[in-house]
């Protein structure tokens, strides 16, 4: 029996004929347990996680595709903590069975998520939600919620982190970096303490560096190609649970 983290699943079941349905001869269906956060399969197969532009999980076995949804990072342990945590938002109205309809649509406000102590330190806490609610709310359902741990978890491949954090400093969502989006970086840095002389500077300098095609913004390969050089960044793009 193998144990996975894999939050947002496809359960197979035999003789539907199924997309997802395990091709592994004997293999019986996925259970979940309490949660669909903790995944049980039983076919015996070796699984991994591994992330795609669709954000596809699946089993790596040849022939099998028992489970599919969206890779996480976080461990089993993590997963659990970042459900009870959602439920103490969500004011005890959460369902005590998540199903994949409830955990894409139940919402807690940014109010709530504002008092989390593993968010209180950030001062990109907003913008964060923001980014992970979608619409640019900060309102978050149980899957952003998780996405969110998940991508800022220790566990998370850099370059993932990285593209996350170009779409935090993106104030605009223009899709480029511009003066205006490394001004409020800066600003929610340095808790708005300097002068506009010094924010300034900062700026330029910042372009002066990382802008190789001269365009006056960074593009997201240009801001990948810096970030992922700084050697704090993996431990500074972090929130512990």
């Amino acid at each position: 029996m193998c144990r996975t983290n894999v939050v947002r699943v496809t359960v197979c079941r035999p003789g539907q004929g199924r997309v997802g349905q395990c091709g592994r001869r004997g293999c019986r269906q996925v259970r979940l347990w309490k949660t669909w956060v903790d995944v049980w399969a039983e076919c015996g197969c070796v699984q991994d996680r591994m992330w795609c532009k669709g954000k596809a999980w699946s089993c790596t076995a040849r022939g099998c595709g028992c489970v599919q949804g969206v890779a996480s990072w976080t461990t089993v342990h993590q997963a659990h903590r970042a459900e009870r945590l959602f439920r103490q938002l969500s004011g005890g109205h959460l369902p005590q069975v998540i199903e994949p309809v409830c955990a894409a649509s139940f919402t807690v406000p940014y109010a709530a998520l504002d008092t989390l102590t593993e968010l209180k330190e950030n001062p990109f806490r907003r913008r964060v939600c923001e980014v992970f609610s979608g619409d640019g709310s900060a309102a978050l359902t149980f899957d952003h919620f998780i996405e969110m741990f998940s991508v800022f978890s220790e566990h998370a491949p850099r370059d993932i982190k990285a593209i996350y954090a170009f779409r935090v400093y993106d104030f605009d969502g223009d899709g480029y970096l511009g003066e205006a989006d490394l001004q409020q970086a800066v600003r929610h840095l340095t808790h708005d303490l300097l002068t506009p002389d010094e924010y300034n500077t900062i700026v330029a300098k910042v372009l002066e560096e990382s802008d190789v095609d001269c365009d006056g913004r960074l593009s997201e390969s240009e801001f990948i190609h810096v970030i992922l050089k700084c050697p704090d960044f993996v431990l500074n793009f972090h929130i512990g649970i």
